[in-house]
């Protein structure tokens, strides 16, 4: 999936409005680094509750944001992790996660910093 950013998405879920639109867009990129961070540390330690934890709160974040990209590759490492899978089995789904964000990452300040109305 490659729609990394969808403004007329992200502004139907603010209600039309533009500013709030942006405002939470500019919380999850401030966010994301971190939570990458908690993310794959989880992951790396095999610690299922904070790899849960952390994956639920970026897919969570995801949904009033417009950015489709990003919350499929969430919702889906969040299904496997309800599927029970073991770590190992979701290295694709985090990978997946990771690169999301990556893509998400690069354009996000120059696309704050773009029209939205």
């Amino acid at each position: 999936m490659e729609n990394i950013l969808d403004k007329t998405e992200a502004l139907e879920k603010a209600g039309g409005k533009a500013e709030l639109a942006k405002e939470l867009f500019g919380m999850l990129l401030n966010e994301l680094p971190k939570l990458k961070e908690l993310v794959v540390n989880a992951y790396n330690i095999n610690n299922r509750k904070d790899f849960w934890d952390h994956v639920h709160k970026i897919h969570g974040s995801t949904t009033y944001c417009g950015v489709p990209a990003l919350n499929f590759s969430a919702k889906t490492l969040e299904d496997a992790i309800k599927q029970d899978k073991s770590l190992p089995e979701m290295e694709v789904e985090l990978t997946q996660l990771n690169k999301a964000i990556d893509d998400l990452l690069k354009i996000g300040e120059l696309e704050l910093n773009s029209d939205w109305y």
